[in-house]
């Protein structure tokens, strides 16, 4: 047998996408309080990983210090 794959129509492809992007939104508007650390703990640990690297180069500092 053959399966032939069954494509939705666009509007339901679309109204899904616009479900899932408000759901998203509102998932993220109620959960500020627990990104908000977590993504600025991300962006500190990304803009100190240069300064680690070279003083684990040069200076010879372990990393848990």
């Amino acid at each position: 047998m053959i399966s032939q794959k069954i494509i939705p129509p666009f509007y339901e492809r679309l109204a899904l996408v616009l479900i899932g992007l408000i759901s998203l939104s509102y998932l993220v508007i109620l959960g500020k309080e627990i990104l908000d650390p977590l993504l600025f703990g991300f962006l500190f640990a990304v803009l100190l990983l240069p300064i680690s690297n070279f003083l684990e180069r040069k200076w010879r500092f372990p990393r848990s210090m």
